[in-house]
């Protein structure tokens, strides 16, 4: 456990979800992915939600994520530090670009030809009392090796 104790796992994520995850509020979605990424996007219908709602056999799913310009960004907002993020979001990620393989026309998985895939954009976004750094970069390679 580290220094991560003291999980809140009865935080409820629905308000970060409502504000940046409905099809109804998309220009404050595109305004929180500008802010982040210092982009100037001002269309929101250029981007199409991704979100994995409740996976009921995998009792999964992820905040916000959507498409835009060539990448796919997941979003997640935690009230508590946690350093399983990166492998929390390559699972997210897993599930997100097998449902975009099935449902995007023309894509073969098995052609011979390199079929194209929206950039990964991974944010976890954290207001935890006592954090130290604005940013901090998780990386999944950490968590492999010896234990």
């Amino acid at each position: 456990m580290g220094k991560f104790r003291g999980v809140q796992r009865e935080y409820k994520d629905r308000l970060f979800k409502f504000l940046f995850g409905s099809p109804a509020r998309k220009e404050l979605t595109l305004d929180l992915y500008n802010k982040i990424n210092g982009s100037h996007y001002t269309d929101p219908d250029a981007l199409e939600f991704t979100t994995i709602e409740d996976v009921v056999y995998m009792s999964m799913k992820n905040d916000v994520s959507f498409l835009i310009d060539g990448s796919m960004c997941f979003f997640e907002e935690q009230s508590t530090p946690n350093p399983n993020m990166p492998a929390r979001f390559f699972s997210y990620a897993g599930m997100a670009y097998s449902r975009r393989m099935k449902t995007e026309p023309g894509f073969d998985l098995y052609s011979l030809d390199l079929q194209p895939l929206p950039d990964p954009i991974f944010i976890c976004l954290c207001a935890a009392p006592g954090m130290k750094e604005d940013r901090e970069t998780l990386r999944l390679s950490d968590a492999f090796g010896p234990n």
